[in-house]
C-alpha cells in the first residue's frame, strides 16, 4: 500500500510532466520559428516551424548543442548568445547569415534569457523569422526602381506623373533642359505650371470631365500641344497621356518637337513657294510685255508734255507708281526663285560698313550715326557678299525708318560656340520705338509690314538668306530699347555655290 505521505509529491511530479508536455507541445506546434536552449547552448525544445525554416526537415535536435547544428555560426551569433545568457534581451528586424552551402539567408530575430525556478538564468529562448523572400522581393523591387529612375535620368523625353487633382507626384530631371524648371520646382504643383493659356486654366476642366465621364480627349490618344517655359516662352510639344488606374496616377511623356515642326513649316514654306514659282513664271511673260509697253507710252506722253508741270506731276506720279508695281514684281520673283549662293571668306564688319555707306547715300537728309563694337578678334566668315549685304540693308535701312532723328544704330560683334562648331553674331540694334508682341511675333512673316508702304518681303527674304548660309536670325525679345536684329552665321559656311 502506498502511503498518504509519498501520495502528494506523486501527484505532483505527475503535474510537472504534464506540464512539461503540454509545454513541448506547445513549441513544437507554434507556428513560430521558436528555439529553447540550456546555458550551453544545447536544444531543449524546438518547434517544427524552426526546423523547416532552418532546413533541417525532420531531423531530431534535441540535445545538441546549435554549434555542432549549425557550425557556419559566426563569431558575432556566439557573442549575442553570451550577452542574452548574461542577461540582455537583444532582437533584429533585418539580419543576414552564410550557410554552409552558400546561401545566404535573411531573418528577423529576437534573444531573450529564460530563467528557472530559482531565479537563476537556464538558458536562451531564440525566436526567428525566415524573411529571405520578402528580402529578395524588396532588392528585386529596388533594382527594378533603379532602372527605372536611370532610364528616366537618361531619357531625352519629360516624364511627369501627376494624381486625379492634377498635382505633379513625380518629374525626371529632363523638366529642367525642357522647361528651365527644377524637379523640386514642379514636384508638389499643379501640372497646369508647363502650359500657356488657355490650356492652364482649361486642363482642370478636362481632368474632371475625364474622371466624370471616362471619355478619353487625350489618355491613350496622344496629340500635339503647346508647352511654355519657366521663362513664359512657348513650344510645341508631343503629349501622350496614360492612367495607372489602382493607383489613382496619370503618366504623361513630353517630347519637344521644335526641330520636326521647324522642318514641317519649311517643307510647307518650300512647296508654297514653289506654288509661288510657278505662279510668277506663268506671269512673267504677260506681265512683263505689259510693263514695258506700259513704260514706253509713258516715256512717249512725257516727251510730249514736257512743258506742260501740271501734267508732267501726273506723268511722274504714274512713273512711280510703275516703279513700285516693277519694285513689287521684282520682290516676288526673288523671293520665289531659289537662293543661289556663291560663298567666299570675307570680313564682315568690312562688309556692313560697306552697306552702311550706301545707306547713308540713300538717306542724305537724314541724321544718323553707326557704332561698333568687336568682342572677338575675327570677324571673318565664309559668305555670298551680295546676299549677306542684302540683309544689312534691309534691317538698316528698316532702323533708320523706324527710328527718330537722330538715328543710333550700334553693332556688336562676337564669337560663340554652337553645336556643330563656332558662329559669327552680329547683333544690330537701334534707338526706335522697338516692336510690339504682335509685330516681334510676325515679323519674319512673308508679306507682312509695319509700313504704309511696303512689300513685306524683305524680312522674310533675310531669314530665307540667312538660313541658306547655315545661320539663323532672331529678334531679340529682352531688348531694352529699340529693336535688336541678331543674325548668327557658322564661321566655315557651306559648300562654296548652291541653291536653297
Amino acid at each position: 500500500m502506498t502511503s498518504q505521505s509519498e501520495r502528494p509529491g506523486r501527484l505532483g511530479d505527475k503535474a510537472r510532466r504534464d506540464s512539461e508536455q503540454q509545454m513541448r507541445l506547445f513549441v513544437e506546434l507554434a507556428p513560430a520559428a521558436v528555439a529553447m536552449f540550456d546555458g550551453e547552448m544545447r536544444y531543449l525544445m524546438v518547434s517544427r516551424r524552426w526546423l523547416a525554416d532552418h532546413g533541417l526537415g525532420n531531423r531530431d535536435v534535441v540535445g545538441l548543442s546549435q554549434y555542432d547544428v549549425f557550425p557556419e555560426t559566426a563569431p558575432r551569433w556566439r557573442e549575442i548568445h553570451r550577452r542574452a545568457l548574461g542577461g540582455e534581451t537583444i532582437r533584429c528586424d533585418e539580419d543576414s547569415f552564410v550557410r554552409a552551402d552558400g546561401l545566404t539567408e535573411w531573418i528577423r530575430w529576437e534573444i531573450c534569457p529564460w530563467h528557472r525556478t530559482d531565479g537563476e538564468i537556464g538558458g536562451v529562448i531564440l525566436f526567428t523569422e525566415v524573411i529571405t523572400s520578402q528580402k529578395q522581393t524588396e532588392q528585386s523591387l529596388y533594382e527594378s526602381e533603379e532602372r527605372m529612375r536611370a532610364i528616366l535620368a537618361t531619357a531625352v523625353d519629360t516624364v511627369v506623373t501627376i494624381n486625379r487633382q492634377g498635382i505633379i507626384d513625380g518629374v525626371n530631371p529632363t523638366v529642367e533642359p525642357m522647361f528651365g524648371y527644377t524637379p523640386e520646382e514642379v514636384t508638389g504643383k499643379n501640372v497646369s505650371i508647363l502650359m500657356p493659356s488657355p490650356y492652364r486654366e482649361e486642363h482642370d476642366g478636362y481632368l474632371a470631365r475625364y474622371l466624370n465621364t471616362r471619355d478619353p480627349r487625350i489618355i491613350g490618344i496622344g496629340r500635339e500641344v503647346v508647352g511654355q517655359r519657366k521663362d513664359g516662352s512657348t513650344f510645341p510639344v508631343d503629349l501622350a497621356v496614360s492612367e495607372i488606374e489602382h493607383l489613382g496616377l496619370f503618366t504623361g511623356i513630353i517630347r519637344d518637337i521644335s526641330d520636326r515642326v521647324e522642318t514641317r513649316n519649311r517643307l510647307l514654306q518650300n512647296a508654297r513657294l514653289a506654288a509661288l514659282g510657278e505662279a510668277m513664271a506663268c506671269m512673267a511673260h504677260e506681265s512683263r510685255n505689259a510693263l514695258q509697253r506700259s513704260q514706253v507710252y509713258l516715256d512717249l506722253l512725257t516727251k510730249q508734255h514736257s512743258e506742260d508741270r501740271e501734267s508732267l506731276e501726273c506723268l511722274n506720279s504714274m512713273q512711280k507708281a510703275l516703279d513700285d508695281l516693277n519694285c513689287l514684281y521684282e520682290r516676288v520673283r526673288s523671293y520665289a526663285a531659289p537662293i543661289q549662293l556663291t560663298l567666299q571668306m570675307l570680313d564682315v564688319g568690312s562688309l556692313l560698313r560697306q552697306v552702311w555707306s550706301e545707306v547713308q547715300s540713300a538717306f542724305a537728309t537724314c541724321q544718323m550715326r553707326l557704332t561698333e563694337r568687336a568682342e572677338c578678334e575675327d570677324l571673318c566668315c565664309r559668305v555670298d557678299s551680295f546676299a549677306l549685304g542684302q540683309v544689312f540693308r534691309n534691317i538698316l535701312e528698316n532702323a533708320i525708318q523706324a527710328s527718330g532723328e537722330p538715328v543710333e544704330i550700334q553693332v556688336v560683334y562676337s564669337r560663340h560656340s554652337r553645336d556643330n562648331g563656332r558662329e559669327l553674331v552680329i547683333a544690330i540694334r537701334d534707338n526706335g520705338p522697338g516692336l510690339t508682341a504682335e509685330q516681334q511675333k510676325r515679323v519674319f512673316d512673308s508679306f507682312y509690314t509695319t509700313k504704309s508702304r511696303g512689300t513685306g518681303l524683305g524680312m522674310a527674304i533675310a531669314q530665307r538668306i540667312v538660313e541658306a548660309h547655315g545661320g539663323k536670325i532672331v529678334l531679340n525679345p529682352a531688348c531694352p530699347k529699340g529693336a535688336e536684329f541678331v543674325v548668327c552665321m557658322p564661321t566655315e559656311g557651306r559648300n562654296s555655290t548652291g541653291r536653297h
